[in-house]
């Protein structure tokens, strides 16, 4: 039987060592787990710049809406600024100085021997701006709209020929003051006057057989805010 030998046994079973060897083992795991993590890593990476652009969306959707947000905002002050504007002309228009109803009552005012030479009103408005609402502590005070006072005041002027002079002035006076429109709108007589007092006796212009006195009488409406 014939004898074989392996000259390169010992090479073969020095290369097994180095094949087997633990260090070069844990060489490649190493550099499998490094490629694992860098792996991972990728994957994190990517998931984040996927919630990075998830969130700039919602960024932009929100910037959108806020910007939508403030235009509804302003929107509904303005409309709350025109409402309450409206409100206050209306009140106006409704609640404002009439004329006519006192000129139709004068028609009711006539006393014997006086003429009447100038009948004016005049309006003064006093301006009271808002005032917006506090908090403090417990404490609340509402706001307030911006109002007008007005002060009207009505000025009579005329002539009174009666005999005495002066009496039919008087008479005319407490005439003004017995009509409906009067009592309703000026309550305290006393705002009813005659103001200045009696001019001396004075010959008519076109009839010289006929004298007469001048006399002015004011009537001052309560104040009302409109």
């Amino acid at each position: 039987m014939p004898i074989r030998l392996n000259l390169l046994a010992e090479q073969l079973a020095e290369e097994e060592l180095r094949r087997r060897d633990p260090v070069k083992r844990a060489g490649w795991a190493c550099a499998l787990l490094a490629v694992a993590v860098l792996a991972w890593s990728g994957y994190l990476q990517l998931k984040v710049m996927n919630a990075e652009a998830v969130l700039n969306g919602y960024k932009d959707a929100w910037n959108d809406k806020a910007k939508e947000y403030k235009q509804v905002t302003e929107n509904l002050k303005k409309t709350a600024e025109y409402k309450q504007k409206l409100e206050l002309l209306t009140a106006l228009a409704t609640n404002r100085f009439l004329v006519g109803p006192l000129l139709n009552a004068l028609q009711f005012a006539g006393v014997d021997d006086i003429q009447l030479r100038l009948v004016q009103t005049e309006s003064v408005f006093r301006e009271e701006p808002a005032v917006k609402g506090k908090t403090n502590g417990a404490k609340i005070t509402p706001p307030k709209p911006a109002t007008s006072t007005e002060t009207m005041t009505l000025t009579i002027e005329g002539r009174d020929y009666g005999s005495p002079p002066g009496d039919q002035s008087f008479r005319f006076r407490q005439k003004i003051t017995t009509l409906p429109y009067f009592k309703t709108n000026i309550p305290n007589e006393s705002s009813i006057a005659l103001r200045g007092g009696l001019s001396a006796v004075q010959s008519d212009a076109v009839d010289a057989s006929r004298s007469f006195v001048t006399f002015k009488l004011v009537c001052d409406f309560p104040p009302k805010i409109r």
